[in-house]
């Protein structure tokens, strides 16, 4: 197979800017598990909440789950929707029928967004012709989906909630909620499939509020902007779409221009200018985008600030181009982002499908970015031979410390650490718990965060007699719990037995740690049993 890298130009504004130079990171890609052991499916996205712990949501088989820490998995069953018999004439609902949640964006509030799929549609529309129908979500832990407004669409547990209704926007009655940001804007696509694919749909912001957030009135505010060559999508003739929010409210998506085809679009709200990336014979999305990685980063922009990362799949525009997966497919990229300047990285393929040995994806023929967390942890799926889907993770190669050696059991390792606040992560294969010492030398341990897996919503840290019930993907902080100068060694037990995990899977447990300080970990990880008591203290006071 060819993979090549994706040749862009960058614009802002219709006017090109120069290319950010730089380092480039490399990753590694694998599939983590899914809800219940359950392996199709699409890991749409991860973010960190307020108080620093994982939140994901995702679509495993056939179901919207959603990752909160304590909660655990959490799966959206289907709802009872009230569906119009027929958007072009404004006709009454129809139904109840079923909607099945199809879940996509995630905020830091730990909002969730994405769409109702009906199908068939119970009512024939005008044309004669049958078609599925997508209605709006928005759902949160705590209200459950309640989004009042005046036209209610979704029935539940005797109770009517509401979810937008297109009301008429541009008269195409497919809404996709696809992004959520931390101010609560949403970002999505109004499309028509009865229009060609390249031409069905138009991007959107929603406001949900009485108020205007970021410039944004409430209601919906179509996304059409001058694309890199003059060009507006158009209903009927043209294509946008909005993806991701990150904190300061910049978002990301996609149009389709005139010359360019398609190409990646970043939002900056306060200048309330759009900034393009283009690839010549190639589409380019722009799924995600992060805040930047303030703990350990690239050094790509040029400028005082963050420097924001994006995420998102290209592929080629037609047989011309040398196919870049192996069945001409999409591919997943990165590209850094100064939001001071407007320049972006080249965008770099993640070469997911070049992987060998344990760490292979058996049959990989297409991988997609959707999400990015502040870590530079990527997020997405990946398709196999048999057009299946997976859940995919990447993380940075530069952050990832595999074992170096193994003796007796015990795996060691030997990771550079650049400051106290750079999470790196470390993999052994896995047992029933682990035992994990720093090195001569090294700096203490400072923080741990524990992976989401498939069964099991906690785990038990113990330092010395004391224990800690922690859940997967939240940062525990040794510091803050009576261990100021950090530990010397931990363990953790209580992965649940379930989970049955490959031993020979490097990326089966990966563990993020934090130092106290900026160093070199050369330390081990010793696997525990359910017939190892290992009751030696740490002795870390």
């Amino acid at each position: 197979m060819i993979i090549r890298r994706i040749i862009a130009a960058v614009f802002a504004a219709g006017c090109a800017v120069p290319m950010l130079a730089g380092a480039v990171d490399t990753y590694t890609c694998f599939a983590p598990p899914g809800p219940g052991g359950l392996a199709n499916g699409i890991l749409a996205h991860g973010k960190t909440d307020s108080a620093g712990n994982a939140i994901e949501v995702g679509d495993f088989g056939g179901s919207g789950f959603v990752y909160t820490t304590g909660a655990g998995w959490t799966s959206l069953a289907p709802q009872q929707v009230l569906t119009p018999a027929d958007p072009y004439v404004g006709a009454a609902a129809a139904g109840p029928t079923t909607g099945f949640p199809y879940l996509v964006g995630i905020n830091a509030a730990g909002t969730v967004v994405g769409s109702f799929s009906v199908y068939p549609w119970p009512a024939a529309p005008a044309t004669g012709t049958y078609w599925g129908l997508d209605l709006p979500l928005i759902w949160n832990s705590v209200t459950g989906y309640a989004n009042p407004q005046p036209q209610p669409w979704v029935l539940a547990a005797d109770q009517t909630f509401f979810a937008p209704p297109n009301q008429g926007f541009l008269t195409y009655y497919m809404t996709d909620f696809l992004g959520i940001g931390d101010n609560g804007l949403i970002g999505g696509e109004a499309y028509d499939p009865t229009i060609a694919t390249d031409t069905a749909g138009i991007g959107f912001i929603y406001n949900p509020t009485a108020g205007t957030i970021d410039g944004f009135a409430p209601g919906y505010t179509t996304v059409q902007p001058a694309l890199s060559d003059g060009s507006k999508p158009q209903p009927g003739s043209g294509f946008s779409i909005v993806w991701d929010f990150n904190h300061a409210g910049w978002f990301v998506g996609g149009g389709l221009s005139a010359t360019q085809q398609r190409e990646a679009i970043v939002y900056n709200p306060t200048g309330s200018q759009y900034y393009y990336l283009t690839s010549p014979n190639a589409v380019i999305m722009a799924r995600g985008i992060n805040d930047g990685d303030t703990a350990s980063p690239s050094g790509n922009c040029p400028t005082a600030g963050p420097c924001y990362r994006i995420a998102g799949w290209s592929a080629p525009w037609d047989s011309t181009v040398p196919t870049y997966g192996s069945s001409g497919g999409q591919v997943g990229y990165y590209a850094d982002f100064d939001p001071v300047s407007g320049a972006f990285q080249q965008p770099q393929v993640v070469h997911c499908d070049q992987q060998t040995g344990t760490a292979a994806l058996p049959g990989i023929a297409s991988w997609v970015f959707t999400g990015i967390d502040n870590k530079n942890v990527l997020y997405g799926q990946w398709k196999d031979s048999l057009n299946k889907n997976h859940p995919l993770l990447a993380i940075p190669n530069g952050s990832l410390g595999l074992p170096v050696s193994t003796a007796n059991g015990v795996f060691t390792f030997d990771v550079v650490v650049p400051s106290d606040s750079s999470t790196f992560y470390i993999d052994p294969p896995v047992a029933l718990g682990y035992r994990y010492k720093i090195g001569e030398g090294n700096p203490r341990f400072g923080s741990v965060t524990l992976p989401i897996l498939s069964f099991g919503t906690s785990y038990t840290i113990e330092v010395d007699d004391r224990r800690f019930e922690v859940a997967p993907g939240q940062v525990f902080d040794f510091t803050r719990v009576g261990h100021k100068h950090g530990v010397r060694s931990f363990r953790v037990k209580g992965i649940d037995p379930a989970n049955a995990l490959n031993p020979a899977n490097p990326t089966a447990f990966i563990t993020g740690l934090t130092l106290v300080s900026a160093g070199k970990f050369t330390g081990t990880m010793r696997p525990l049993t359910d017939h190892d008591h290992d009751n030696d203290r740490d002795d870390d006071d």
